[in-house]
């Protein structure tokens, strides 16, 4: 066990100054979840492992691991009576647990504009800019979601000539939007830039201002829509692949309708869903933005220097 938490520790070390289009540095995370009253700061974290102890894994293992904290999904040939059958032939002997109250957060949205400037271990220069959403489990406004999920793929591998042809898009945006999740959760975008970081994030809302005022296409939204649903095809070609999404979007509060309506939703939004969702949820209130640099030769074997606003 010493092994493999020393290892954890080591990899920790090394990518603590490395970011990328999906992973953020501990600072801009503390900035996305400000006002959260669940998000534990990555400060520490290396200390707390290296004081780990099999008797504290004990613990937090008899307090967590039980039957009625645990989600059973059963893929196949196979009868609801036969499935109850072998449920209580292989855990009904399993003593239940005094688990702890998991409650659905919404925590705050608009906790106002947040901005880092950071030397990260980079090649070239990064713009993240993060928008605190709710998740599928923490709205009922279920179809404003699913329009910032076609939203996403408008802005990035579905970009509508419209967009390219003006310039308004980068040559290569990346879009991250997890839906499932017993909290808010963030849709980012990143991408990277020359010259100037206040001029390249500018850009970035000028092209919000076009998506918040000019309608897309029907054509523009169907080519999307289809990746989308291709796309969620191909992830969930196997039983084994459908039973763990849906397993982890259930534990994470998701309705099980939800989640199987999913393609229907996508195929019903329409141009001015998207455009309300983009007005009313990707606003400078709900930003942190990082302005991501390389770190310089010297900076290296150092911490990298930050600039909060």
């Amino acid at each position: 066990m010493r092994e493999s938490i020393e290892n954890l520790i080591l990899r920790r070390k090394k990518n603590a100054r490395f970011v990328s289009a999906i992973s953020f540095s501990p600072e801009l995370e503390a900035l996305i979840e400000t006002g959260s009253s669940t998000y534990k700061p990555a400060v520490g974290f290396i200390e707390q492992l290296e004081q780990l102890s099999l008797e504290k894994i004990r613990v937090w293992h008899q307090r967590w691991f039980g039957p009625n904290n645990a989600l059973l999904v059963v893929a196949g040939d196979v009868t609801a009576d036969k499935v109850k059958q072998l449920a209580e032939a292989y855990f009904g002997g399993i003593e239940r647990g005094n688990v702890p109250d998991r409650p659905i957060v919404r925590g705050q949205q608009e906790p106002g504009y947040r901005q880092i400037t950071q030397q990260m271990n980079i090649e070239r220069p990064l713009m993240q800019i993060i928008f605190n959403t709710p998740s599928l489990a923490t709205t009922t406004d279920v179809r404003s979601v699913r329009a910032l999920e076609v939203l996403s793929a408008l802005l990035s591998h579905c970009a509508p000539e419209s967009l390219r042809s003006t310039s308004k898009l980068p040559d290569t945006i990346f879009c991250s939007f997890p839906l499932d999740s017993r909290s808010n959760t963030r849709i980012s975008f990143a991408y990277e830039f020359e010259g100037d970081a206040i001029e390249a994030e500018a850009g970035f809302w000028r092209l919000l201002d076009h998506v918040k005022y000019t309608l897309f296409s029907d054509e523009e939204i169907g080519r999307a829509v289809e990746t989308l649903c291709k796309n969620e095809l191909v992830a969930y070609d196997t039983l084994q692949a459908q039973s763990m999404d849906l397993g982890w979007a259930v534990a994470q509060g998701t309705s099980i309708d939800t989640w199987e309506a999913k393609v229907e939703q996508l195929q019903d939004i329409t141009a001015s869903d998207i455009q309300q969702a983009a007005q009313m949820l990707l606003k400078r209130e709900r930003a942190s933005v990082g302005h991501m640099f390389p770190m310089k030769a010297s900076s290296i074997s150092d911490s990298a220097t930050d600039s909060v606003t």
